[in-house]
């Protein structure tokens, strides 16, 4: 069991750079021109939202509220820096935090690194979909202290008409990712970041002979091992967590339950995340060669059949929740998904657990 245990935390992924479904949504970000009287949980003293025109409190609630599929924000998308690189490239916040790692870049080094964020970026919004998912349910004023930005943003859809909360993932993505550049990979200069982006987006395939991922961020790491660098990034934000491997849940709670002894590995995984989601516990699993269905039957013959994205390659997900015939209910790309497990291997299933949260000292 402890060699099962060892390849199972150092298995690696490699995020395919899959496009994100487009959205119609037209929603403005920090509208401040556009609404007033705004009725919200945080403190408008601190953060003004918008002003001009008088609404209720936003419509849509936690990250994973059915309602944020169409807007793209059923948890972060690893393409939407890149997606709207216009947007982004200018804006305030995005220039604060690359100053405070890499001073000295370009408006073109932006666009390379976005590009390799979408690349590679699954495990690390994978990481932050845990912290947003935690804090909506706790103190929004805590989040703006410890990270210098609100969680979101108020938007407002005008389709129809509504204020929506419009998270704000990519901050923490691009503080997360180049706080993981600099005191893990030790890359002093922003151009290690990116490495070979610039090949990759010209059409040439930057690894090496043996498909192993050559310069730069490449997203080849274990997501155990990305969320115990998660750990400490949030320890330094006086944020206390705990990060365990699904086999160390599965010795506790086998212990204080009874397993027939030759139960498999699917029935473990499985008996894991049932009671860590019950007992409010985040969990992010990686695999590779598997189907992405959408959350439905489409044809209503009771089978998931309509599939997303077909034969994925490495790639992380949060889990948002399992169903009674064992297929989880998953975010990636900021939509909602559904894993059929029994296709595929779940090489990796991590446990992230925020402990005593609104103790927390500000």
């Amino acid at each position: 069991m402890e060699q099962i245990k060892s390849n199972i935390n150092k298995i690696d992924i490699k995020c395919d750079n899959l496009s994100s479904p487009s959205t119609n949504i037209n929603h403005i970000k920090n509208a401040t021109n556009n609404i007033t009287g705004v009725s919200t949980n945080l403190n408008n003293e601190i953060i003004d939202f918008i002003s001009n025109i008088e609404v209720n409190i936003p419509e849509n609630g936690g990250i994973f509220d059915p309602d944020n599929d169409e807007r793209n924000l059923f948890g972060g998308d690893q393409g939407a820096l890149i997606q709207n690189i216009e947007e982004f490239i200018n804006d305030a916040k995005v220039r604060e935090i690359i100053s405070k790692y890499y001073p000295d870049y370009t408006d073109e080094d932006l666009e390379l690194l976005f590009s390799r964020m979408s690349s590679v970026g699954c495990g690390y919004i994978a990481s932050i979909n845990t912290l947003f998912q935690e804090y909506l349910f706790h103190n929004e004023i805590d989040f703006y202290n410890r990270f210098a930005f609100p969680p979101y943003d108020l938007a407002l859809d005008e389709t129809t008409g509504k204020v929506y909360k419009d998270f704000n993932y990519e901050y923490l993505f691009l503080d997360f990712f180049l706080y993981y550049a600099k005191n893990k990979e030790g890359f002093n200069t922003i151009e290690e970041v990116y490495g070979n982006q610039e090949d990759i987006i010209s059409g040439d395939l930057a690894v090496n002979g043996d498909d192993t991922p050559v310069e730069g961020m490449n997203g080849a790491i274990s997501i155990y091992n990305m969320l115990n660098t998660f750990q400490e990034y949030l320890e330094e934000k006086g944020i206390d967590v705990t990060v365990t491997s699904w086999l160390d849940i599965w010795y506790a709670l086998k212990s204080r339950n009874e397993y027939a002894s030759d139960i498999s590995k699917f029935d473990k995984v499985v008996a894991v995340i049932r009671e860590s989601l019950k007992e409010g516990k985040q969990i992010v699993v990686s695999d590779s060669h598997f189907n992405l269905y959408y959350p439905y039957d489409k044809d209503g013959n009771g089978l998931l059949d309509d599939i997303a994205y077909s034969d994925v390659g490495g790639h992380a997900l949060t889990v948002v929740g399992i169903t009674d015939s064992n297929q989880l209910i998953v975010s990636s790309w900021g939509h909602e998904y559904v894993i059929d497990i029994t296709d595929c291997l779940i090489t990796s299933v991590t446990i992230i657990e925020y402990n005593n949260f609104s103790d927390l000292d500000i």
